[in-house]
Protein backbone atom coordinates (compact mmCIF):
# COMPACT_ATOMS: atom_id res chain seq x y z
CA UNK A 1 0.00 0.00 0.00
CA UNK A 2 1.59 3.50 -0.74
CA UNK A 3 2.23 5.84 2.05
CA UNK A 4 2.07 9.82 2.32
CA UNK A 5 5.25 11.43 2.93
CA UNK A 6 5.07 14.95 4.19
CA UNK A 7 7.87 17.27 4.10
CA UNK A 8 8.59 19.82 7.25
CA UNK A 9 10.42 22.81 6.14
CA UNK A 10 12.50 22.44 9.15
CA UNK A 11 14.61 19.41 6.86
CA UNK A 12 12.06 16.51 8.94
CA UNK A 13 10.47 13.75 7.00
CA UNK A 14 7.38 11.92 7.73
CA UNK A 15 5.55 8.95 6.85
CA UNK A 16 1.68 8.14 7.42
CA UNK A 17 -0.06 5.16 6.22
CA UNK A 18 -2.92 5.94 4.56
CA UNK A 19 -5.63 5.65 8.06
CA UNK A 20 -3.60 8.45 9.03
CA UNK A 21 -1.58 6.66 11.96
CA UNK A 22 2.41 7.75 11.41
CA UNK A 23 5.63 5.38 10.60
CA UNK A 24 7.20 6.75 13.65
CA UNK A 25 10.72 4.74 12.69
CA UNK A 26 11.03 5.95 9.25
CA UNK A 27 11.07 9.58 10.52
CA UNK A 28 14.10 11.51 9.26
CA UNK A 29 15.93 14.73 9.69
CA UNK A 30 18.54 16.10 7.23
CA UNK A 31 21.39 17.19 8.64
CA UNK A 32 22.83 20.65 9.23
CA UNK A 33 25.48 22.13 7.21
CA UNK A 34 29.08 23.50 8.77
CA UNK A 35 30.04 26.46 7.22
CA UNK A 36 33.21 28.62 8.35
CA UNK A 37 32.10 31.35 10.86
CA UNK A 38 33.66 33.88 8.82
CA UNK A 39 33.40 32.92 5.18
CA UNK A 40 31.88 36.14 4.31
CA UNK A 41 34.49 38.13 5.52
CA UNK A 42 37.05 36.21 2.97
CA UNK A 43 34.67 36.37 -0.02
CA UNK A 44 30.68 37.28 -1.10
CA UNK A 45 29.78 34.30 -3.31
CA UNK A 46 30.79 30.42 -3.14
CA UNK A 47 30.25 28.53 -6.28
CA UNK A 48 30.05 24.52 -6.73
CA UNK A 49 33.71 25.39 -7.31
CA UNK A 50 34.93 27.15 -4.18
CA UNK A 51 32.04 25.96 -1.55
CA UNK A 52 34.25 23.19 -0.24
CA UNK A 53 36.58 25.75 0.85
CA UNK A 54 34.27 27.09 3.49
CA UNK A 55 31.96 24.19 4.40
CA UNK A 56 33.53 21.34 6.54
CA UNK A 57 32.63 17.25 6.44
CA UNK A 58 30.63 16.67 9.80
CA UNK A 59 34.11 14.51 11.10
CA UNK A 60 35.84 17.33 11.14
CA UNK A 61 34.28 20.60 12.75
CA UNK A 62 35.88 22.79 14.70
CA UNK A 63 34.71 25.78 17.02
CA UNK A 64 35.53 27.86 13.53
CA UNK A 65 32.37 26.12 12.07
CA UNK A 66 28.61 27.01 12.59
CA UNK A 67 25.45 24.26 11.71
CA UNK A 68 23.18 26.29 9.66
CA UNK A 69 19.71 24.25 10.13
CA UNK A 70 18.15 22.64 6.86
CA UNK A 71 15.03 23.23 5.19
CA UNK A 72 12.81 21.68 2.57
CA UNK A 73 11.48 24.75 0.84
CA UNK A 74 10.54 22.84 -2.55
CA UNK A 75 8.57 19.64 -3.20
CA UNK A 76 11.20 16.57 -3.77
CA UNK A 77 10.98 13.70 -6.68
CA UNK A 78 11.16 9.99 -6.15
CA UNK A 79 12.72 8.16 -8.86
CA UNK A 80 14.91 5.55 -10.20
CA UNK A 81 18.05 7.64 -10.24
CA UNK A 82 20.58 5.16 -11.17
CA UNK A 83 18.31 2.72 -13.41
CA UNK A 84 18.21 -0.14 -11.22
CA UNK A 85 14.56 -0.94 -11.20
CA UNK A 86 14.30 -0.26 -8.34
CA UNK A 87 12.22 3.31 -7.36
CA UNK A 88 13.99 4.24 -4.41
CA UNK A 89 15.85 7.34 -4.56
CA UNK A 90 14.44 10.79 -3.09
CA UNK A 91 15.65 13.80 -4.37
CA UNK A 92 15.79 16.82 -1.93
CA UNK A 93 16.25 20.40 -2.77
CA UNK A 94 17.62 21.64 0.69
CA UNK A 95 18.10 25.37 1.53
CA UNK A 96 20.34 26.08 4.75
CA UNK A 97 19.60 28.91 7.01
CA UNK A 98 18.83 30.29 9.81
CA UNK A 99 14.56 30.99 10.46
CA UNK A 100 13.57 33.03 13.21
CA UNK A 101 10.32 30.55 12.76
CA UNK A 102 12.42 28.28 14.16
CA UNK A 103 13.52 29.93 17.46
CA UNK A 104 10.56 30.12 18.97
CA UNK A 105 11.71 28.11 22.27
CA UNK A 106 13.66 29.94 24.77
CA UNK A 107 16.21 27.33 24.47
CA UNK A 108 16.65 27.72 21.21
CA UNK A 109 16.41 31.30 20.97
CA UNK A 110 19.13 31.61 23.93
CA UNK A 111 21.48 29.64 21.32
CA UNK A 112 20.41 31.70 18.16
CA UNK A 113 21.18 34.66 20.38
CA UNK A 114 24.58 33.35 21.70
CA UNK A 115 25.98 33.71 18.24
CA UNK A 116 28.98 35.96 17.68
CA UNK A 117 28.34 35.83 14.06
CA UNK A 118 25.45 37.61 12.09
CA UNK A 119 22.91 35.01 11.19
CA UNK A 120 21.75 36.34 7.73
CA UNK A 121 25.26 35.91 6.31
CA UNK A 122 24.72 31.76 6.14
CA UNK A 123 22.51 30.61 3.21
CA UNK A 124 23.81 27.07 1.53
CA UNK A 125 21.91 25.50 -1.57
CA UNK A 126 22.04 22.01 -1.56
CA UNK A 127 21.02 18.79 -2.83
CA UNK A 128 20.55 15.22 -0.67
CA UNK A 129 19.77 12.12 -2.13
CA UNK A 130 18.17 9.56 0.17
CA UNK A 131 17.98 5.97 -0.34
CA UNK A 132 13.57 5.11 0.48
CA UNK A 133 14.79 1.20 1.32
CA UNK A 134 17.32 1.56 3.77
CA UNK A 135 16.56 5.67 4.76
CA UNK A 136 20.57 6.50 4.71
CA UNK A 137 21.73 9.09 2.19
CA UNK A 138 23.57 7.99 -1.02
CA UNK A 139 25.18 11.52 -1.64
CA UNK A 140 24.95 15.24 -0.10
CA UNK A 141 25.99 17.88 -2.61
CA UNK A 142 26.47 21.76 -1.94
CA UNK A 143 25.90 23.69 -4.85
CA UNK A 144 26.26 27.71 -3.63
CA UNK A 145 27.39 29.74 -0.41
CA UNK A 146 25.67 33.81 -0.36
CA UNK A 147 24.57 35.89 2.47
CA UNK A 148 20.45 35.63 3.36
CA UNK A 149 20.90 38.97 2.46
CA UNK A 150 22.25 38.83 -0.66
CA UNK A 151 20.23 40.90 -3.42
CA UNK A 152 20.08 37.31 -5.45
CA UNK A 153 20.39 34.69 -2.37
CA UNK A 154 21.57 30.68 -2.96
CA UNK A 155 17.76 29.38 -2.32
CA UNK A 156 16.28 26.58 -4.00
CA UNK A 157 12.61 26.89 -4.20
CA UNK A 158 11.34 24.87 -7.26
CA UNK A 159 11.40 21.15 -7.44
CA UNK A 160 14.21 19.06 -9.10
CA UNK A 161 13.69 17.74 -12.71
CA UNK A 162 15.34 14.10 -13.51
CA UNK A 163 15.50 13.20 -16.53
CA UNK A 164 18.30 11.00 -19.38
CA UNK A 165 19.74 14.62 -20.54
CA UNK A 166 21.66 11.90 -22.71
CA UNK A 167 19.17 10.17 -24.04
CA UNK A 168 21.12 7.11 -24.24
CA UNK A 169 18.66 5.08 -22.07
CA UNK A 170 21.31 5.01 -18.95
CA UNK A 171 21.11 6.98 -15.71
CA UNK A 172 19.60 10.03 -14.65
CA UNK A 173 20.48 13.62 -14.32
CA UNK A 174 19.17 16.25 -11.59
CA UNK A 175 18.48 19.34 -12.70
CA UNK A 176 17.84 22.41 -10.65
CA UNK A 177 17.95 26.09 -10.38
CA UNK A 178 18.73 28.46 -7.97
CA UNK A 179 17.63 32.28 -7.18
CA UNK A 180 21.16 33.33 -8.03
CA UNK A 181 20.65 32.55 -11.48
CA UNK A 182 22.63 29.03 -11.51
CA UNK A 183 21.66 25.91 -13.47
CA UNK A 184 23.09 22.97 -12.05
CA UNK A 185 22.58 19.13 -13.34
CA UNK A 186 24.17 16.48 -11.16
CA UNK A 187 25.32 13.13 -12.63
CA UNK A 188 23.18 10.24 -10.93
CA UNK A 189 25.97 10.11 -8.63
CA UNK A 190 26.55 13.41 -7.59
CA UNK A 191 28.69 14.95 -9.45
CA UNK A 192 28.23 18.25 -11.37
CA UNK A 193 27.86 17.78 -15.29
CA UNK A 194 30.35 18.99 -17.58
CA UNK A 195 29.75 22.37 -18.76
CA UNK A 196 27.47 23.66 -15.63
CA UNK A 197 26.51 25.41 -13.86
CA UNK A 198 24.96 27.85 -16.46
CA UNK A 199 25.11 31.61 -14.88
CA UNK A 200 21.73 32.80 -15.80
CA UNK A 201 19.22 35.65 -14.23
CA UNK A 202 17.45 34.28 -11.08
CA UNK A 203 15.53 31.22 -11.55
CA UNK A 204 11.58 31.00 -11.47
CA UNK A 205 9.32 28.14 -11.69
CA UNK A 206 11.06 24.07 -12.20
CA UNK A 207 13.00 23.63 -14.82
CA UNK A 208 10.82 22.02 -18.05
CA UNK A 209 12.39 19.51 -20.42
CA UNK A 210 11.26 18.02 -23.42
CA UNK A 211 12.18 17.03 -27.24
CA UNK A 212 10.97 20.75 -28.98
CA UNK A 213 11.74 20.44 -32.30
CA UNK A 214 11.65 16.84 -32.76
CA UNK A 215 15.52 16.12 -33.68
CA UNK A 216 15.77 13.07 -30.46
CA UNK A 217 17.22 15.32 -28.17
CA UNK A 218 15.75 17.46 -25.24
CA UNK A 219 15.74 21.18 -24.63
CA UNK A 220 15.94 22.79 -21.14
CA UNK A 221 13.50 25.46 -20.60
CA UNK A 222 14.02 27.88 -17.98
CA UNK A 223 11.92 30.93 -16.76
CA UNK A 224 13.90 33.84 -14.72
CA UNK A 225 12.65 36.62 -12.65
CA UNK A 226 13.88 39.21 -15.31
CA UNK A 227 10.81 38.29 -17.39
CA UNK A 228 12.96 35.76 -19.84
CA UNK A 229 12.75 32.45 -21.15
CA UNK A 230 15.42 30.95 -22.23
CA UNK A 231 15.93 27.45 -24.11
CA UNK A 232 19.11 25.39 -23.95
CA UNK A 233 20.32 22.14 -25.45
CA UNK A 234 21.34 18.87 -23.65
CA UNK A 235 24.54 20.41 -23.04
CA UNK A 236 23.76 23.45 -21.76
CA UNK A 237 24.07 25.88 -25.25
CA UNK A 238 21.48 28.88 -26.01
CA UNK A 239 19.35 27.91 -28.74
CA UNK A 240 17.12 30.67 -28.07
CA UNK A 241 15.58 33.72 -25.65
CA UNK A 242 12.30 35.41 -25.05
CA UNK A 243 11.84 38.55 -23.17
CA UNK A 244 8.12 38.68 -21.78
CA UNK A 245 6.60 41.08 -20.20
CA UNK A 246 6.05 39.52 -16.67
CA UNK A 247 7.56 36.61 -14.51
CA UNK A 248 5.98 33.04 -14.85
CA UNK A 249 5.84 30.24 -12.42
CA UNK A 250 7.05 28.14 -15.28
CA UNK A 251 6.43 26.56 -18.69
CA UNK A 252 4.17 23.83 -20.08
CA UNK A 253 4.81 22.23 -23.47
CA UNK A 254 2.31 21.78 -26.13
CA UNK A 255 1.65 21.84 -29.66
CA UNK A 256 -0.78 24.71 -30.15
CA UNK A 257 -0.68 24.87 -33.83
CA UNK A 258 -0.51 21.93 -34.82
CA UNK A 259 2.47 22.57 -36.68
CA UNK A 260 4.30 18.81 -35.55
CA UNK A 261 6.67 21.55 -33.01
CA UNK A 262 5.96 21.41 -29.42
CA UNK A 263 5.65 25.23 -28.22
CA UNK A 264 6.28 26.54 -24.99
CA UNK A 265 3.01 28.17 -22.79
CA UNK A 266 3.69 30.47 -19.79
CA UNK A 267 0.92 32.31 -17.60
CA UNK A 268 2.85 35.93 -16.32
CA UNK A 269 2.52 38.10 -13.36
CA UNK A 270 1.15 41.10 -15.33
CA UNK A 271 -1.96 38.81 -16.49
CA UNK A 272 -0.95 37.53 -19.88
CA UNK A 273 -0.87 33.81 -21.27
CA UNK A 274 2.28 33.76 -23.79
CA UNK A 275 2.77 31.32 -26.49
CA UNK A 276 6.41 30.66 -28.19
CA UNK A 277 7.26 28.29 -31.06
CA UNK A 278 9.25 26.01 -29.54
CA UNK A 279 11.90 26.53 -33.15
CA UNK A 280 12.87 30.01 -32.36
CA UNK A 281 10.80 31.71 -29.50
CA UNK A 282 8.93 33.77 -31.82
CA UNK A 283 5.55 35.01 -30.10
CA UNK A 284 2.63 32.82 -32.02
CA UNK A 285 0.14 34.48 -33.69
CA UNK A 286 -3.08 35.93 -31.57
CA UNK A 287 -1.23 35.14 -28.66
CA UNK A 288 -0.52 36.42 -26.01
CA UNK A 289 -4.17 36.40 -24.08
CA UNK A 290 -4.78 39.11 -21.83
CA UNK A 291 -6.71 38.33 -18.89
CA UNK A 292 -5.93 41.61 -17.06
CA UNK A 293 -4.83 40.07 -13.83
CA UNK A 294 -2.20 38.52 -11.74
CA UNK A 295 -1.33 34.73 -12.77
CA UNK A 296 1.08 33.31 -9.93
CA UNK A 297 0.52 29.42 -10.57
CA UNK A 298 1.40 27.04 -13.76
CA UNK A 299 -1.27 26.36 -16.47
CA UNK A 300 -3.01 23.42 -16.19
CA UNK A 301 -3.43 21.60 -20.04
CA UNK A 302 -5.76 19.27 -20.19
CA UNK A 303 -9.10 18.22 -22.32
CA UNK A 304 -12.34 18.57 -20.68
CA UNK A 305 -13.86 18.13 -23.64
CA UNK A 306 -13.95 15.21 -26.33
CA UNK A 307 -15.19 17.05 -29.04
CA UNK A 308 -12.58 18.73 -31.02
CA UNK A 309 -9.01 18.32 -31.28
CA UNK A 310 -8.13 21.33 -29.55
CA UNK A 311 -6.97 20.91 -25.65
CA UNK A 312 -8.09 23.39 -22.76
CA UNK A 313 -5.78 25.47 -20.38
CA UNK A 314 -7.38 25.57 -16.81
CA UNK A 315 -5.71 28.63 -14.35
CA UNK A 316 -6.71 30.30 -11.66
CA UNK A 317 -6.20 34.30 -11.81
CA UNK A 318 -6.23 37.29 -8.89
CA UNK A 319 -9.76 38.55 -10.01
CA UNK A 320 -11.18 35.29 -8.34
CA UNK A 321 -11.96 33.83 -11.74
CA UNK A 322 -11.33 30.54 -13.38
CA UNK A 323 -10.32 30.78 -16.42
CA UNK A 324 -10.80 27.92 -19.03
CA UNK A 325 -9.32 28.63 -23.17
CA UNK A 326 -9.34 26.24 -25.50
CA UNK A 327 -6.06 26.00 -27.08
CA UNK A 328 -7.02 27.65 -30.68
CA UNK A 329 -8.53 30.80 -27.86
CA UNK A 330 -12.31 29.94 -29.45
CA UNK A 331 -13.96 28.99 -26.34
CA UNK A 332 -13.10 30.57 -23.51
CA UNK A 333 -14.81 30.76 -19.99
CA UNK A 334 -14.51 31.77 -16.67
CA UNK A 335 -16.00 30.94 -13.66
CA UNK A 336 -16.29 32.65 -10.58
CA UNK A 337 -15.09 31.22 -7.46
CA UNK A 338 -14.31 34.47 -5.50
CA UNK A 339 -11.12 33.37 -4.25
CA UNK A 340 -7.96 32.87 -5.59
CA UNK A 341 -5.15 30.12 -5.79
CA UNK A 342 -1.52 29.93 -5.78
CA UNK A 343 -1.12 26.50 -7.07
CA UNK A 344 -1.94 24.72 -10.19
CA UNK A 345 -5.18 23.27 -10.79
CA UNK A 346 -5.35 19.42 -10.84
CA UNK A 347 -7.74 17.38 -12.91
CA UNK A 348 -8.84 13.59 -12.42
CA UNK A 349 -11.76 11.74 -12.71
CA UNK A 350 -12.37 11.74 -9.16
CA UNK A 351 -16.39 11.17 -9.57
CA UNK A 352 -16.98 8.00 -11.42
CA UNK A 353 -20.74 8.39 -11.29
CA UNK A 354 -19.85 11.68 -14.17
CA UNK A 355 -19.35 11.76 -17.10
CA UNK A 356 -15.65 13.88 -18.24
CA UNK A 357 -12.86 15.03 -15.65
CA UNK A 358 -13.20 16.95 -12.60
CA UNK A 359 -10.95 19.89 -12.02
CA UNK A 360 -9.56 20.61 -8.58
CA UNK A 361 -8.98 23.65 -7.30
CA UNK A 362 -6.97 24.59 -4.05
CA UNK A 363 -7.77 27.93 -2.91
CA UNK A 364 -5.35 30.71 -1.01
CA UNK A 365 -8.62 30.21 2.14
CA UNK A 366 -7.88 26.70 2.72
CA UNK A 367 -10.86 25.53 0.40
CA UNK A 368 -11.00 22.82 -2.13
CA UNK A 369 -13.27 23.08 -4.94
CA UNK A 370 -13.74 20.36 -6.91
CA UNK A 371 -16.06 21.18 -10.49
CA UNK A 372 -17.14 18.90 -12.94
CA UNK A 373 -18.49 18.72 -16.55
CA UNK A 374 -21.29 16.13 -16.34
CA UNK A 375 -23.96 15.56 -14.62
CA UNK A 376 -24.05 12.75 -11.75
CA UNK A 377 -25.31 9.34 -13.12
CA UNK A 378 -26.79 6.73 -11.29
CA UNK A 379 -24.72 4.40 -8.93
CA UNK A 380 -24.82 1.12 -11.59
CA UNK A 381 -23.54 3.32 -14.04
CA UNK A 382 -20.71 1.95 -15.79
CA UNK A 383 -17.77 4.22 -17.68
CA UNK A 384 -16.82 2.74 -21.04
CA UNK A 385 -13.91 1.61 -21.69
CA UNK A 386 -13.07 4.22 -24.07
CA UNK A 387 -14.05 7.27 -21.87
CA UNK A 388 -11.71 5.69 -19.05
CA UNK A 389 -9.07 5.48 -21.51
CA UNK A 390 -9.34 8.98 -22.61
CA UNK A 391 -9.61 10.21 -18.84
CA UNK A 392 -6.53 8.70 -18.26
CA UNK A 393 -4.79 9.70 -20.92
CA UNK A 394 -6.13 13.38 -20.44
CA UNK A 395 -5.60 13.64 -16.20
CA UNK A 396 -3.34 15.36 -14.45
CA UNK A 397 -3.78 14.65 -10.71
CA UNK A 398 -0.63 16.34 -9.90
CA UNK A 399 1.97 19.52 -11.02
CA UNK A 400 3.11 17.36 -13.42
CA UNK A 401 1.70 14.33 -14.11
CA UNK A 402 5.11 12.28 -13.82
CA UNK A 403 8.39 13.58 -12.40
CA UNK A 404 9.70 14.48 -16.28
CA UNK A 405 6.65 14.79 -18.23
CA UNK A 406 6.00 18.59 -18.66
CA UNK A 407 4.33 18.33 -22.14
CA UNK A 408 0.99 17.52 -23.31
CA UNK A 409 0.55 15.93 -27.14
CA UNK A 410 -1.03 13.52 -29.02
CA UNK A 411 2.22 12.22 -30.53
CA UNK A 412 3.75 11.80 -27.32
CA UNK A 413 3.46 7.79 -25.80
CA UNK A 414 0.87 6.60 -23.53
CA UNK A 415 0.48 3.74 -21.82
CA UNK A 416 -2.97 2.46 -20.35
CA UNK A 417 -4.26 -0.48 -18.37
CA UNK A 418 -7.16 -2.31 -20.09
CA UNK A 419 -10.55 -2.91 -18.31
CA UNK A 420 -10.07 -6.71 -18.16
CA UNK A 421 -7.41 -6.01 -15.70
CA UNK A 422 -8.10 -2.82 -13.90
CA UNK A 423 -11.58 -4.17 -13.10
CA UNK A 424 -10.38 -8.02 -11.40
CA UNK A 425 -10.50 -6.69 -7.73
CA UNK A 426 -8.72 -10.14 -7.00
CA UNK A 427 -6.36 -12.64 -8.14
CA UNK A 428 -5.59 -15.69 -7.35
CA UNK A 429 -3.10 -18.53 -8.00
CA UNK A 430 0.54 -18.02 -8.32
CA UNK A 431 0.17 -15.68 -12.01
CA UNK A 432 -2.13 -13.54 -13.77
CA UNK A 433 -2.72 -12.09 -17.06
CA UNK A 434 -2.14 -8.55 -17.43
CA UNK A 435 -3.26 -6.79 -20.14
CA UNK A 436 -2.29 -3.14 -21.34
CA UNK A 437 -1.67 -1.10 -24.59
CA UNK A 438 0.87 0.98 -25.64
CA UNK A 439 -0.33 4.46 -27.62
CA UNK A 440 1.41 6.58 -29.55
CA UNK A 441 -0.18 8.65 -32.54
CA UNK A 442 2.96 9.28 -35.04
CA UNK A 443 3.44 12.87 -36.32
CA UNK A 444 2.65 13.54 -40.35
CA UNK A 445 5.09 13.11 -42.52
CA UNK A 446 7.67 11.48 -39.84
CA UNK A 447 9.24 7.87 -39.29
CA UNK A 448 8.23 7.02 -35.60
CA UNK A 449 10.67 4.50 -34.13
CA UNK A 450 9.52 2.73 -30.72
CA UNK A 451 12.28 1.55 -28.39
CA UNK A 452 10.07 1.76 -25.23
CA UNK A 453 10.49 -0.64 -21.60
CA UNK A 454 8.22 -1.60 -19.68
CA UNK A 455 7.82 -2.27 -16.16
CA UNK A 456 5.43 -3.70 -14.07
CA UNK A 457 5.18 -2.94 -10.48
CA UNK A 458 3.25 -4.09 -7.24
CA UNK A 459 3.89 -1.00 -4.96
CA UNK A 460 7.63 -0.80 -5.48
CA UNK A 461 8.34 -4.13 -5.96
CA UNK A 462 9.30 -5.37 -9.90
CA UNK A 463 6.97 -8.14 -11.74
CA UNK A 464 7.78 -7.61 -15.29
CA UNK A 465 10.18 -5.76 -17.62
CA UNK A 466 10.42 -5.55 -20.85
CA UNK A 467 11.38 -3.72 -24.46
CA UNK A 468 8.88 -3.07 -26.66
CA UNK A 469 9.18 -2.12 -30.20
CA UNK A 470 5.91 -1.24 -31.54
CA UNK A 471 2.37 0.15 -30.22
CA UNK A 472 -0.57 -1.82 -29.39
CA UNK A 473 -2.52 -4.24 -27.30
CA UNK A 474 -0.12 -6.63 -25.48
CA UNK A 475 -1.13 -9.45 -22.52
CA UNK A 476 1.32 -10.51 -20.27
CA UNK A 477 1.17 -13.20 -17.99
CA UNK A 478 3.05 -12.08 -14.30
CA UNK A 479 3.81 -13.71 -11.44
CA UNK A 480 1.58 -12.58 -8.13
CA UNK A 481 2.87 -11.14 -5.22
CA UNK A 482 3.95 -14.33 -2.66
CA UNK A 483 2.44 -13.04 0.70
CA UNK A 484 -1.26 -12.29 0.05
CA UNK A 485 -2.36 -8.46 0.45
CA UNK A 486 -3.93 -6.24 -1.45
CA UNK A 487 -1.93 -2.65 -2.85
CA UNK A 488 -1.18 -0.68 -6.34
CA UNK A 489 0.02 -2.18 -9.48
CA UNK A 490 1.32 0.51 -11.48
CA UNK A 491 2.95 0.43 -15.42
CA UNK A 492 5.78 2.64 -16.22
CA UNK A 493 6.34 3.13 -20.08
CA UNK A 494 10.26 4.57 -19.91
CA UNK A 495 11.46 6.24 -23.59
CA UNK A 496 14.98 7.03 -24.95
CA UNK A 497 14.99 10.26 -23.06
CA UNK A 498 14.33 8.38 -19.38
CA UNK A 499 10.85 10.49 -19.60
CA UNK A 500 8.43 8.31 -17.55
CA UNK A 501 4.23 7.76 -18.18
CA UNK A 502 2.20 5.39 -16.25
CA UNK A 503 -0.92 4.07 -15.10
CA UNK A 504 -1.97 2.25 -12.08
CA UNK A 505 -4.68 0.83 -10.22
CA UNK A 506 -5.55 -1.02 -6.87
CA UNK A 507 -5.73 -5.05 -6.49
CA UNK A 508 -5.70 -8.25 -3.84
CA UNK A 509 -3.84 -10.87 -4.30
CA UNK A 510 -5.38 -13.82 -2.40
CA UNK A 511 -7.28 -12.59 -0.44
CA UNK A 512 -10.39 -13.98 -0.70
CA UNK A 513 -8.85 -17.68 -1.04
CA UNK A 514 -6.99 -17.42 2.26
CA UNK A 515 -9.83 -16.13 4.14
CA UNK A 516 -11.41 -19.90 2.50
CA UNK A 517 -8.22 -21.52 3.92
CA UNK A 518 -8.64 -20.21 7.17
CA UNK A 519 -12.31 -21.64 7.19
CA UNK A 520 -10.65 -24.95 5.58
CA UNK A 521 -8.58 -25.53 8.40
CA UNK A 522 -11.59 -24.72 10.92
CA UNK A 523 -13.73 -26.74 9.42
CA UNK A 524 -12.53 -30.04 10.64
CA UNK A 525 -12.53 -28.67 14.66
CA UNK A 526 -16.19 -27.53 13.73
CA UNK A 527 -16.97 -31.06 12.46
CA UNK A 528 -15.24 -33.43 15.58
CA UNK A 529 -17.56 -30.98 17.69
CA UNK A 530 -20.32 -31.89 15.94
CA UNK A 531 -20.17 -35.32 16.04
CA UNK A 532 -19.24 -35.85 19.80
CA UNK A 533 -22.80 -33.56 20.87
CA UNK A 534 -24.49 -35.64 18.84
CA UNK A 535 -23.39 -39.01 20.02
CA UNK A 536 -22.71 -38.22 23.26
CA UNK A 537 -25.23 -34.60 23.31
CA UNK A 538 -24.11 -32.21 26.31
CA UNK A 539 -22.09 -33.84 29.08
CA UNK A 540 -22.65 -33.49 32.85
CA UNK A 541 -18.88 -33.31 33.40
CA UNK A 542 -16.02 -32.58 31.54
CA UNK A 543 -15.29 -35.09 28.47
CA UNK A 544 -11.19 -33.97 28.86
CA UNK A 545 -9.21 -35.21 31.99
CA UNK A 546 -8.72 -32.12 34.38
CA UNK A 547 -6.36 -32.25 37.28
CA UNK A 548 -6.87 -30.90 40.95
CA UNK A 549 -4.15 -28.79 42.24
CA UNK A 550 -5.32 -29.74 45.66
CA UNK A 551 -5.91 -33.19 44.98
CA UNK A 552 -2.45 -33.77 43.45
CA UNK A 553 -0.86 -32.37 46.71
Amino acid sequence: MLELMFFMSTGEIRFYRSDGSQLVQFTYQIDPVFVQKDWYKKTMYASSDTIYNYIADPLKVTENHVAVDPHILATPVIADLNNDDRIEELIIPVSYFFDDEDYRSPEKLKHLQNMTEPTLSYLVAGVTVLNLTNMQVIFKVCLELSELSSEFPAFLLFSPTVIDLDSNGGELEIIIGSSTGNLHILTHSGQLRAGFPKSLHSLQGQVSVADLNNDGKLEIITMDTSDNVSCLDHNGNLQWEQELSGVGAGSRIIDINHDGTLDVVVATSDGKVFALSGKDGSHLPNWPLNIGSKIVSNILITKIGSSDNQADMVFAANDGNLYIVSSDRTCQVHIPIEETSLVEVLSHDLVKQSPGLELLVSTRDGTLICLGVGRELSQDYQIPEAAERFHQQNSCPAVTKTYNDFSFSIHKPFVYIMASTRHQGEVTGSSFWFNFEIVQKPRENSKMTVNYMIKIYYGKNLLFKSHYTEVGQYSVKIPTWPQPGQGHMTIQLTNQHGQVFQDSFALRFNEMILQDLQWLLLAPFVAMVTILLVNHGFPAKDLLPMTFPEKAK
